[in-house]
């Protein structure tokens, strides 16, 4: 995992840094907060007759820290300070420094460290790390990891069954899921080890395992379902209850970084009763037909999100206060996740503050641009969530769409009337995807345009789409222009709706389109909203919805953003609906199945405080579907 691109402007941020831990923080990241520990096991597994020719090269170091303080802890970094070993051949495969991003309370989080290890036995490796985040000190944590010989046989972790879930889109999601045949586990100090590749040629940056569960065990509580991230197991008492050839089954989940290479993933088990070490007997076999191990081929969609960037008014003048809103549009049928996001500001612009109803904000960002900022701002991403699948970074849902809106201040001073221009950029890993690009012009115009828009959005509902805007207040406005755009480019006009003219008080529009089905070979469709004041001058908005949804039978849910009833629909009368609901660290709120009376359902979010939530519905005899909510009490939907 690279995060290289953290370190741009490292002088400006660690003054910014220190700035935040005086004015904002009175405590530092100590061992009251913290608690580390080993999620792998102390053993670094060699073939017993050929080692290094045949048996594993290398592995994972797990690293986990568990928040142990009583709030979210910002900005978690692991820092591999050294390696130390006899063998000149133990090499560090990853990065020295992980980020884990941010860590709710009561959670824990691993860094997974890839490492190619001596050929030699009994050769001790010893691994220097620590800990640290937003605020000011650091943890150490040691460990030490010796090479043993184990000998290659069914009782060690036989893999009965593999199966890898791929994806071709850069930063999308790769499950490895396997199933481990342990042997004989029924003595006290029975080891039970798991590793998710042994191969040195592995590139853990470009295929970046980010979190590993236990989804189906024999071993009851030994090793129980629903374990996340933890990976060495030793049995504390006697049991002769467990059969005697257990199995486990492990999902492992990565991030597919990759752009050009084959990675291969070799998966094993390792494990000791008794005096006898056993390390899977089929690693690395590919002949036969449970293939061990397999390569994952690199993406081929490196474009996998679509940038639309927009500001409040083409006109802005000296001393005014510009709203900046950027629409990260994902189009696909697969969740994509993208570590950073960069912010290119045009000269005398400084970052005043993320608004109120952006996606991204302090919840799901491990690091935010400070108030002053000019040039250059980084919006560094801190998601986990464990109901979907573990994310250290911002996730976009398939076919929707994550929007930062934030605030700059123009300098009072400014004079240059050209035409300034400032761009968006993501970062998956280390690779830059499509930027977006929006203009404006300072003085150039006696006055900035009028409308302050407050909500714009687009929504399935029915046999149509629903189109809606708010604004907060009008001063000579005119009028509004909605059209479709479709990805060739082809414009088609919508309707003309006459504004408020003067208007302090929030206004609701709406307006219909008649695509009801997947038009064509098209996917999805970019509303365009024009606005127009009495003097001729404009602005321009625009918002998403994806055509791929459009089918009769398709849950919707709208008002979102919500601040009561949840409305879902449409579905039949006398349907039973499955309606689970999450938090974005993956913690559940609720689960519930309701007969639906009507066409549609409801569900209440006036008791539900204001964040972001993953509702996913699931109608009878069909797949279920997620939706992204957003709960906010400050936008004043009915």
């Amino acid at each position: 995992m690279n995060i290289n691109l953290l370190l741009i402007n490292k002088s400006r941020r660690y003054w910014s840094f220190i700035f935040m831990f005086f004015c904002l923080q009175t405590f530092a990241l100590d061992s009251s907060q913290v608690s580390i520990s080993n999620a792998t096991g102390p053993y670094f597994i060699l073939d017993s007759n050929s080692p290094c020719t045949s048996g594993p090269t290398a592995s994972y170091i797990g690293v986990k820290v568990k928040n142990i303080s009583s709030r979210t802890l910002k900005n978690v970094k692991v820092n591999m300070d050294s390696i130390v070993s006899s063998s000149a051949r133990v090499s560090c495969l990853s990065d020295s420094t992980l980020s884990l991003g941010n860590i709710p309370t009561g959670d824990s989080l691993t860094a997974y460290f890839y490492v190619k290890y001596p050929c030699n036995f009994s050769i001790a490796t010893h691994l220097y790390v620590n800990v640290s985040n937003d605020s000011a000190g650091t943890i150490s944590f040691f460990t030490t990891v010796t090479t043993i010989s184990a000998i290659s046989a069914n009782a060690g972790g036989k893999i009965d069954y593999r199966g890898v879930s791929l994806s071709s889109i850069l930063g999308g999601i790769i499950t490895d899921t396997i199933v481990y045949e342990m042997g004989n586990i029924n003595k006290i100090n029975d080891i039970v080890s798991f590793s998710p590749n042994g191969d040195s040629l592995m590139k853990p940056d470009e295929l970046v395992l980010v979190g590993s569960k236990i989804i189906a065990s024999d071993l009851g509580s030994f090793i129980s379902v629903g374990t996340k991230d933890q990976l060495f197991f030793i049995l504390p008492a006697n049991n002769n209850s467990f059969p005697s050839a257990p199995q486990v089954k492990i999902v492992y989940t990565y991030i597919n970084r990759s752009t050009s290479f084959n990675i291969p993933l070799a998966p094993f088990a390792y494990n000791k009763s008794g005096t006898q070490n056993k390390y899977t007997s089929n690693y690395g076999d590919t002949s036969s037909a449970l293939a061990t191990q397999v390569s994952i081929p690199p993406a081929t969609n490196l474009q996998p999100l679509s940038i639309v960037r927009t500001i409040r008014s083409a006109v802005t003048n000296s001393c005014d206060t510009v709203t900046y809103t950027v629409n990260i549009i994902n189009s696909n049928s697969e969740r994509v996740q993208f570590s950073q996001l960069k912010d290119s500001l045009p000269a005398g612009f400084s970052f005043i503050g993320v608004s109120t109803g952006s996606d991204i904000d302090t919840i799901n960002t491990s690091f935010l641009p400070t108030t002053g900022d000019t040039g250059e701002i980084y919006f560094s991403g801190g998601v986990y969530v464990d109901s979907l699948a573990p994310f250290y970074s911002y996730i976009v849902l398939p076919n929707d769409t994550l929007t930062l809106v934030y605030t700059v201040k123009i300098n009072c001073s400014y004079s240059d009337t050209s035409t300034q221009i400032s761009k968006s950029t993501l970062f998956i890993g280390n690779y830059e995807s499509v930027s977006d690009t929006a203009i404006n012009c300072v003085d150039c115009s006696v006055a900035p345009l009028p409308v302050e828009l407050l909500t714009f959005e687009a929504r399935h509902q029915g046999y149509t789409n629903v189109i809606q805007w708010k604004t907060a207040s009008e001063i000579n406005n005119s009028h509004f222009i909605l059209s479709r755009i479709m990805p060739n480019g082809e414009t088609k006009f919508i309707t003309q709706l006459l504004g408020n003219g003067n208007s302090n008080e929030v206004n609701t529009y709406s307006a219909e389109d008649g695509i009801s089905i997947k038009d064509g070979s098209y996917d999805y469709f970019i509303y365009k909203l024009e606005q127009f004041d009495f003097d001729g001058n404009s602005s321009v908005y625009y918002t998403h919805v994806d055509m791929n949804k459009m089918q009769h039978n398709e849950i919707q849910v709208y008002p979102n953003p919500v601040t009561s009833n949840l409305n879902i629909g449409p579905v039949r009368k006398g349907e039973e609906i499955t309606l689970i609901l999450h938090d974005v660290f993956g913690r559940l709120i609720f689960e519930k199945t309701v007969m639906a009376e009507s066409t549609q359902v409801n569900i209440q979010f006036s008791s539900i405080k204001t964040g972001l939530y993953i509702l996913t519905c699931v109608k009878e005899n069909e797949t279920s579907q997620t939706f992204r909510i957003k709960c906010d009490s400050q936008l004043g939907y009915p």
